[in-house]
């Protein structure tokens, strides 16, 4: 049980280290192509390694890819275009800080969607967000934030019901096959998804304005 607690700790952080480094590649590449991207090297380094651990898996039950569907359309597709633009128009802190209630969000789904008991902790965990997001939004710094600001923070709250349930339908899936398999199958899907958009976007996109951000941070860290 503590094991499978600092699992879910890591990878909430991986969550985090993400949103920072999203919201500044996001400033350099359109969002569905940086997604497209990020996706073919996860199955350029996921497939050997499946193969490796002898986990390959061809042919999937119609239940095992009904759900991995919708696993990878909310909590890939959709959370990755709520996050990259709601972070794009609202602040990394406030990003953090409303993505730590997927916890709260998760056990309001399980009690929801798996009929999982609603403990006491879990209630108040779930008024504690709610209270949280509000403070972010409508007082203290957020007075001064502009209406694109709270447009950025509804964006990163609707990826972080995604992300719910992208564990709620994880859960389902767990004993049926491995983390490996689930993963691999995702990002393949979750490729294919971005595909469409991210042709349109790679076709009017400035590859060369990629080159010359980097020699301008370079050239910036050198006079400092």
């Amino acid at each position: 049980m503590l094991l499978a607690y600092f699992q879910l700790a890591i990878s909430m952080a991986f969550v985090g280290i993400n949103i920072s480094i999203g919201k500044e590649i996001v400033s350099h590449i359109p969002v569905f192509l940086f997604s497209e991207l990020r996706f073919l090297i996860a199955l350029l380094i996921l497939l050997p390694l499946l193969s490796m651990r002898g986990e390959w898996k061809s042919s999937w039950s119609k239940e095992e890819g009904v759900v991995l569907f919708w696993q990878s359309f909310f909590g890939v597709f959709l959370f990755s275009i709520c996050m990259l633009y709601g972070v794009k128009w609202t602040t990394a802190t406030s990003a953090g800080i409303i993505t730590s209630t997927v916890p709260a969000c998760i056990a309001l789904l399980s009690f929801w969607i798996l009929k999982e008991k609603l403990l006491r902790n879990s209630l108040w965990a779930i008024v504690l967000s709610v209270c949280g997001i509000g403070l972010i939004t409508f007082s203290g710094e957020s007075q001064a934030l502009s209406r694109i600001s709270m447009l950025g923070n509804l964006l990163v709250f609707l990826a972080v019901i995604s992300e719910a349930l992208f564990t709620i339908f994880a859960k389902r899936l767990s004993g049926k096959i491995t983390p490996f398999q689930m993963t691999a199958a995702i990002n393949g899907i979750s490729l294919v998804l971005f595909l469409p958009f991210a042709i349109a976007e790679g076709m009017s996109f400035s590859w060369g304005s990629v080159m010359r951000s980097r020699v301008y941070l370079h050239r910036h860290e050198y006079e400092r």
